[in-house]
């Protein structure tokens, strides 16, 4: 087991690929978590997937991949000598020899899983978005909507064009690459883009930019071109990697360390013959083995406690981990009642008072869409870790309907007056088969809050 003071000392940052399918997110993923090359018909994609069917699918993923890559503290890439089809030893192995390392999460592109996507940037808090694009395919529907929620969320994005081999002439790419800038420059996103030839320059760029926390607006974003059957282009985008730093200090979801423990679980995983596991992000504060904390609400509104019994960063095991780490807990209830950890969604130090709600205000933004949005609409919410659909119970004022380009202040309730646990200015995306309206908590009604007096 890992020694606390190592651990701690890594830093690290969290970075997702987006894009359409078959542009080549999982063959990118591949070709720079293991150091090898492609073979130009998907082969180290096959080692990347969850599941034998997404193999046979060629090119569409279902589910979202988590990865790693590892960096020594000169910069070099740390890789494994376990073979690439152990994920669990190979992934263990590089991140017990690096000094910093990066969480990367390849994205499903396909527009009938998409949701799944919008549902992970929302949890994740991700620092990054690689916005994969492929040179024989160019921008799509996909693509443009990955934009639009990097702007909605405020993350920063890079480009990574893909398959440029694909591509009969130079004038091609050149079309290609002004199509990319056209878009990225419009008056919504508003980006600068740029040629990547040295990674670590453009990096340094982006961090002093986003240090200042302001508005992202005509920043740089740069583009790298690689390919995966010769790991051309893949030097600089690492270099790029390695020096852009972590800026969870200007996300107001994240807390330091010194304030109480907090996790949001995305999922449970069962594992035989140890039970349920809650995968998820520490929103703030540390957690240590055999601490004692909260894991929600019983049927009875009461507040259910257990037992770190172990943790894992990485699929290695830890004594703590800290706030903006993604790990999995193995808890044990502490007393003879039964915990159904497969329902669990925020795990907490038990002196919080967590805001479980069955409805909230929020001021609203009606994004282009032919949608008409009325009272008594029922969307998906994405909201930091929850997805679930709501009811557009009330509109403050006059109107009736929201059109595209609306903006107004509604109470949004949790169908079957589910309680969940929500803040006020935590921003979110209301969605159907596309997004439909993005917006920000302003209110927590009070009438409908647990109050969770401990």
């Amino acid at each position: 087991m890992q020694s606390i003071d190592e651990h701690l000392q890594k830093q690290f940052t969290r970075i997702a690929l987006a894009g359409s399918t078959k542009c080549g997110k999982t063959t990118l993923l591949g070709v720079l978590t293991k150091g090898m090359c492609d073979n130009g018909r998907g082969s180290i994609r096959d080692l990347m997937v969850n599941y034998s069917h997404e193999v046979q699918k060629g090119g569409q993923t279902e589910s979202a991949v988590f990865e790693l890559i590892g960096f020594d503290q000169q910069g070099k890439q740390v890789l494994s000598n376990e073979q690439p089809k152990n994920k669990s030893k190979y992934q263990s192995e590089v991140f017990q020899q690096s000094n910093s390392f990066l969480y990367l999460v390849d994205l499903c592109g396909d527009t009938k899983y998409f949701k799944h996507s919008i549902s992970t940037i929302s949890k994740c808090f991700f620092n990054l978005i690689i916005i994969v694009i492929a040179a024989d395919e160019g921008i799509s529907r996909i693509t443009v909507e990955c934009l639009l929620i990097c702007q909605l969320f405020k993350i920063p994005f890079i480009i990574v064009l893909t398959k440029c081999d694909l591509l009969q002439t130079r004038e091609d790419k050149d079309n290609i690459i002004n199509k990319i800038h056209n878009q990225i420059s419009n008056s919504f996103v508003y980006r600068k883009l740029v040629i990547a030839n040295d990674g670590k320059i453009c990096a340094n760029l982006m961090n002093a930019r986003l240090q200042r926390n302001d508005n992202q607006r005509g920043m740089i974003c740069p583009l790298f071109e690689v390919n995966c059957i010769d790991r051309n282009g893949t030097e600089p985008l690492l270099e790029f990697l390695f020096h852009f730093k972590n800026q969870d200090q200007n996300i107001s979801e994240l807390r330091s360390q010194d304030q109480p423990f907090m996790m949001d679980v995305f999922y449970v995983c069962n594992v035989k013959n140890i039970g349920e596991i809650p995968f998820g992000l520490i929103k703030s504060g540390t957690v240590k083995l055999d601490q004692i904390v909260s894991v929600g609400v019983d049927d009875n509104k009461q507040i259910q406690c257990a037992k770190v019994a172990s943790m894992q960063n990485v699929r290695s095991s830890v004594t703590q981990a800290k706030s903006g780490e993604l790990i999995c807990l193995i808890l044990q209830p502490i007393t003879q009642t039964s915990i159904d950890f497969s329902k669990i969604k925020i795990i907490a130090d038990p002196k919080i008072n967590i805001p479980y709600v069955k409805a909230f205000w929020a001021n609203i933004s009606i994004l282009p869409s032919p949608t008409t949005v009325t009272i008594g609409f029922k969307p998906i919410l994405e909201l930091g870790n929850i997805t679930q659909q709501v009811t557009l119970s009330k509109i403050h004022g006059d109107k009736q309907f929201l059109k595209s380009g609306d903006c107004a202040l509604v109470k949004i309730q949790f169908v079957d007056e589910a309680y969940e646990l929500v803040n006020e200015n935590q921003q979110f995306i209301l969605r159907s088969n596309h997004s439909i309206a993005y917006g920000q908590v302003i209110n927590i009604s009070q009438e409908d809050l647990i109050q969770n007096e401990l």
